[in-house]
């Protein structure tokens, strides 16, 4: 009886360890994927505010009119 106390037992540790590292796994690789959307939100965030300084300035020079009578 001892025996297979010992051999239910080990075989329970080990499948404890076995899922403990698989949820770790999961929640370490869930992390990186987080992190990857937000880099990734932040980099389009970046590209769409640099497209609209470009576009601002664009605009701005083609408005700007230089005032010919202040020539003689």
């Amino acid at each position: 009886m001892g025996e297979a106390h010992m051999k239910w037992f080990w075989r329970s540790v080990i499948l404890l360890i076995a899922l403990l590292t698989v949820g770790i796994s999961a929640y370490v690789g869930g992390e990186v994927w987080v992190q990857h959307a937000r880099t990734r939100e932040f980099d389009r965030l970046i590209r769409e505010r640099q497209e609209l300084r470009e576009k601002s300035a664009a605009q701005a020079a083609q408005a700007y009119v230089p005032d010919d009578s202040a020539q003689p």
